[in-house]
């Protein structure tokens, strides 16, 4: 999900227990807009974890996000991943 105007999460892909790479593209690629910088956000049973995606970039990029809490991603059923603008 995104509260962010123009950009969206394309791709979520847990790396190992407690960290996911998350892939933030550009809804219209081929603007010459670069994104400022976005808050990203997710948790999923018992683990939660925040990163800043630094802005600058086009067409899409990646982060990683690491969790922290108890448990693993493997045993949640559930895993949400959110953006928000950061206002730094």
């Amino acid at each position: 999900m995104s509260s962010v105007k123009g950009v969206k999460i394309s791709d979520v892909a847990i790396l190992n227990d407690t960290s996911v790479m998350a892939t933030v593209s550009q809804l219209n690629p081929i603007s010459n807009n670069t994104v400022e910088d976005i808050v990203v956000v997710g948790g999923g049973g018992d683990l939660a974890g925040s990163t800043i995606l630094e802005g600058n970039w086009k067409q899409n990029t990646t982060s990683t996000l690491n969790f922290e809490g108890t448990g693993s991603l493997y045993s949640t059923d559930k895993l949400t991943v959110h953006l928000f603008p950061f206002k730094g």
